[in-house]
């Protein structure tokens, strides 16, 4: 694998962007306006200053609302349970009682995963994005409130449609966790902080998330031996 071109340019190294840029686009593409582009966007960079300047942008007031526009709602989205879902998926399918084999249902999620977060990359292109994000938002939390209700009163029926309800539940929460959230939380955030501080600023938001995973996946056990499997949906 070669250098990244944007790096090479950083550098000084255009030369070597160029032959970079060309190898991953191919003999076939001509890289001519988006190398050129790439030069601009560095030439541009240099302008904004040195790393001071760049240090009074990110404690700024725009990047602070950027911040607070992608970083907490990304580190709550990771917090409030789809880590959790996906680590613990057999155990959780098991506790709410699917008649189908627990250790099967991930397989068929992962599957669906794939399919809808192609179709969202689709969607996001002529999408609106608000009216996208909000609908899948709803779509969660509906499916999170069936699924605690339904663990509390699983062992109150006894049919074949009951007995898949989870893996039907759970598959419409990752649609649209795939679909839109997921995916427009990732595109806000590589374009709402301001362009000279835009890759550490989503770096931070990337942080966020992360941690905010790092902290459920930590606490989930013991939220789970506290208030159980549908006190965990609530939550």
């Amino acid at each position: 694998i070669k250098e990244s071109p944007y790096w090479l340019v950083q550098k000084d190294r255009k030369e070597e962007a160029l032959r970079s840029l060309q190898w991953y686009r191919g003999d076939d593409y001509d890289v001519t306006e988006e190398f050129d582009e790439i030069v601009t966007k560095k030439q541009e960079s240099e302008k904004n200053g040195g790393i001071m300047d760049k240090v009074h942008i990110v404690i700024s007031l725009p990047f602070a609302r950027a911040l607070l526009i992608t970083g907490l709602p990304f580190f709550f989205l990771q917090f409030t349970g789809i880590p959790a879902l996906v680590m613990f998926m057999a155990n959780i399918f098991q506790d709410t009682g699917l008649s189908l084999d627990p250790t099967l249902a991930p397989v068929i999620v992962g599957a669906v995963r794939v399919v809808f977060s192609i179709f969202s990359s689709l969607a996001l292109k002529s999408g609106n994005r608000k009216y996208i994000f909000c609908g899948s938002l709803f779509v969660l939390c509906l499916c999170t409130l069936s699924m605690s209700v339904l663990s509390v009163y699983r062992s109150s029926f006894d049919n074949w449609f009951v007995g898949i309800l989870p893996l039907i539940i759970i598959l419409i929460v990752f649609m649209a966790h795939a679909f839109g959230i997921n995916s427009i939380i990732h595109l806000i955030s590589a374009e709402v902080y301001p362009t000279p501080v835009r890759s550490f600023g989503y770096g931070i938001t990337v942080f966020l998330g992360s941690s905010g995973n790092a902290i459920q996946s930590f606490l989930y056990p013991y939220i789970l031996s506290w208030i159980g499997t549908g006190g965990c949906f609530l939550y």
